[in-house]
């Protein structure tokens, strides 16, 4: 197989990731060094009366949640404000990871966390139970949907959902409780919804230590970051760090336009372009090369956008390698 022009690539990517100045072996981290950013929040029906930032607030408390499993170095929140403040970034929800990415290196994380809290309720109803009268059934539910990015590729590691909830029944429901409580305070944890929120967040923090751990390659997201068109072969930057085999198929595909709520703004979906399928051929630490099995190479390439960014075709897990027999 002709791979003169990767195999140079391949030698420059190893020594660049292998050396830091002074001709040093760099020592990985203990643990991931990790930035949440504010989560977003605009989709929530809000039925509190009083000032509540739902996705600032599930944020901070998630940094507690991940600091609990012990498997992360996490970013001081309060870093997030100053630097936002001297890169003229608003202090809002990130939706993008490329954005997201970009504020995690200026935090100096190897990790970046971001989502939205898709669900943050209080249903009440009532009964009446025989000598005891009208009894208030409170249930609080909390979900949030997170993805966990590694700053230096970019690669989405791992996309969860963490979900929490609360039931109390009791003669009747003191909503005093909730309204002038901090979000994320010590009183605001001991409320239904403190409870609810508190399960959601550790529910997502040990989904993502599990990844941290050992990643589930079904879930990763990579890119293709190099085509070479004398070789019809391209590289991913996942390898075999993420488990990727000889044989494994990916999906190429392009997102698109950004689908949102004309009311509320609110982010629905994003328009995504099935470029083809690619065959894992060789497997490195860091990168895999592939050839096209689906679709033609040219639509697979790297482009350069008019404000001079590079838009990197995306892949995803389609079909894994089969295993090979075992002998009898």
């Amino acid at each position: 197989m002709q791979r003169k022009g990767l195999g140079l690539l391949l030698g420059a990517l190893f020594l660049s990731s292998n050396l830091v100045s002074g001709g040093e072996r760099a020592v990985p981290p203990r643990q991931p060094k990790v930035a949440v950013l504010n989560f977003e929040d605009g989709s929530l029906e809000r039925w509190w009366r009083w000032d509540w930032r739902v996705g600032q607030g599930v944020a901070d408390m998630l940094v507690t949640s991940l600091v609990r499993t012990k498997k992360f170095q996490v970013v001081e929140r309060k870093q997030l404000g100053k630097v936002l403040a001297e890169q003229g970034l608003q202090q809002t929800a990130f939706v993008n990871p490329a954005t997201a990415v970009k504020v995690g290196k200026l935090m100096g994380a190897t990790h970046v966390i971001l989502g939205k809290v898709t669900e943050f309720s209080l249903e009440v109803s009532e009964i009446n139970l025989p000598l005891v009268g009208r009894v208030v059934i409170s249930k609080a539910h909390c979900a949030i949907d997170g993805r966990l990015v590694e700053v230096g590729t970019g690669v989405i590691v791992a996309a969860e959902k963490g979900e929490g909830s609360e039931v109390r029944k009791r003669l009747r429901l003191n909503i005093s409780e909730l309204e002038g409580t901090e979000f994320g305070s010590e009183r605001f944890e001991r409320t239904i919804l403190g409870k609810a929120v508190r399960r959601a967040c550790d529910n997502l923090a040990k989904k993502f230590g599990q990844a941290v751990g050992n990643p589930d390659l079904t879930k990763i997201v990579g890119k293709v970051v190099y085509v070479d068109e004398e070789t019809e072969q391209l590289l991913i930057n996942l390898g075999g760090r993420f488990g990727v085999k000889v044989g494994d198929v990916f999906e190429v595909y392009r997102e698109g336009e950004v689908i949102k709520d004309p009311d509320t703004g609110e982010v629905l979906t994003v328009i995504t372009r099935t470029l083809g399928r690619i065959k894992v051929v060789g497997v490195e630490e860091k990168v895999a090369t592939c050839e096209v099995v689906v679709g033609e190479l040219s639509r697979m390439a790297i482009r350069t956008l008019d404000d001079g960014t590079k838009e990197y075709p995306l892949v995803r897990l389609k079909e894994r390698a089969p295993e090979p027999e075992k002998k009898q």
